[in-house]
């Protein structure tokens, strides 16, 4: 029986020293051939992923180019229709201006050869009404003369002749320096109206300076209406009697004040208007 129990025991401590054994060591380390087979599986997937992400990028990058190119394309299609836009659109201004210059030229050969002729015109009538004052003057003077001797103060019949050539005088002098003022008013209104036109565009409205220039020619040619007519007047005094002597001399005076002031007015709103056209070109230059 003791024999039976010492053998039980000594089966049962080789068991437990073999599993202790067992459990010491753990599993099986891996061997360098099974790391280097693993290594090589590894390194071809990635290899062969690789490959086929580069085979799908492919395509996409060309028609990444693609796009990219025909956008260049486009750009520089656009560009050059720009260019030629531009350039067509500077020959048409260059045309345009050409044209321009030319009509201005014209308006400006007309205007002159207008004023020209209407300056010539004018002196033309002041010349003969000059003429006819010089006649009529020769006959007034014999007429005053033969009036005179009946007044026997030698002082006041010389003063009486004085003061009749001094007021004929007065309005000869007063129609050449207002002939002179109106060919004034009209040459600087021409100048005017030319560079207007020369500066002119299509979006510039010249309707307001034109009407203003049309104004200003109408009271110029009233002026020179007026001036024309003074300049064959006379202005003669009536001797009636020595006593009276005084009074004749008087309303020949005043009716020379009161013409020469009518054609001064009228002398004055020429210039007026023409000043107006000086402002509204100021306005749009």
């Amino acid at each position: 029986m003791k024999k039976i129990i010492i053998s039980f025991a000594a089966v049962a401590m080789s068991l437990a020293m073999a599993a202790g054994a067992q459990t010491q060591s753990g599993p099986d380390p891996i061997s360098p051939v099974q790391i280097q087979g693993t290594v090589k599986v590894g390194a071809a997937t990635s290899a062969k992923t690789l490959e086929i992400q580069t085979k799908e990028a492919k395509p996409k990058a060309e028609t990444e180019n693609a796009l990219i190119k025909a956008f260049q394309e486009k750009v520089t299609a656009a560009k050059n229709k720009l260019i030629s836009e531009k350039a067509s659109s500077s020959e048409a201004v260059k045309a345009k201006a050409e044209i321009l210059k030319e009509e201005v030229k014209a308006k400006k050969e007309q205007a002159q050869e207008r004023l020209k002729a209407e300056k010539e015109a004018f002196k033309t009538k002041i010349e003969a009404a000059k003429e006819e004052v010089k006649v009529k003057r020769e006959q007034e003077k014999a007429a005053l003369k033969t009036k005179l001797q009946a007044i026997k103060d030698e002082a006041k019949k010389a003063t009486v002749q004085k003061l009749d050539d001094g007021m004929n005088k007065l309005n000869s002098n007063f129609v050449e320096k207002m002939t002179k003022s109106l060919s004034d008013f009209d040459t600087y209104l021409s100048r005017l109206a030319d560079k207007a036109s020369a500066t002119s565009t299509v979006s510039r409205d010249l309707t307001v300076f034109n009407a203003a220039v049309e104004s200003a020619r109408i009271a110029i040619a009233s002026a020179r209406t007026a001036v024309e007519a003074q300049a064959k007047k006379t202005y003669n005094i009536t001797v009636s009697t020595e006593v009276n002597l005084k009074a004749d001399v008087s309303s020949v005076k005043n009716t020379l004040n009161s013409d020469l002031k009518s054609v001064k007015d009228l002398v004055q709103m020429a210039h007026s208007a023409v000043v107006k056209v000086l402002n509204e070109f100021n306005k749009i230059k």
